[in-house]
């Protein structure tokens, strides 16, 4: 492989993302608090910093690439709606937040590269 080609796919790769989440519905003595192991695919290409999910039926921009951190989600309105998705990029680790009013989903866990298999196909 030539040093170009090999600097492409170091910048398009899969991760494969697995852990422990924890969901919390409702507050106080009455919240519903589940918990479940996940495992997710993200397909990401950091030249043209976007990705996508699991089945990858559309492509989203990347918040935030440093040598530290991808940052794949990013959104801060108020304290009742809140979400966030990262990947420590030197250990593998995985965080995600979700908070819609009553409603929370956090995740943690590991990740580890696997060969991009492509994003979907513009139609235009």
């Amino acid at each position: 492989m030539t040093a170009t080609a090999l600097m492409a796919a170091a910048a398009a790769f899969n991760l494969i993302c697995s852990g422990t989440g924890l969901t919390v519905v409702g507050t106080g003595p009455s919240a519903k608090t589940t918990s479940d192991d996940f495992t997710m695919v993200y397909r990401i290409d950091l030249d043209g910093r976007r990705y996508c999910m699991d089945k990858c039926e559309s492509t989203s921009q990347l918040e935030a690439v440093t040598d530290t951190e991808l940052v794949f989600k990013y959104l801060n309105n108020s304290e009742t709606l809140a979400s966030f998705v990262k990947v420590n990029r030197e250990s593998g680790a995985y965080l995600s937040t979700i908070k819609i009013g009553s409603f929370t989903s956090m995740r943690s866990g590991t990740c580890v590269p696997a060969p991009f298999t492509g994003f979907p196909a513009r139609k235009f």
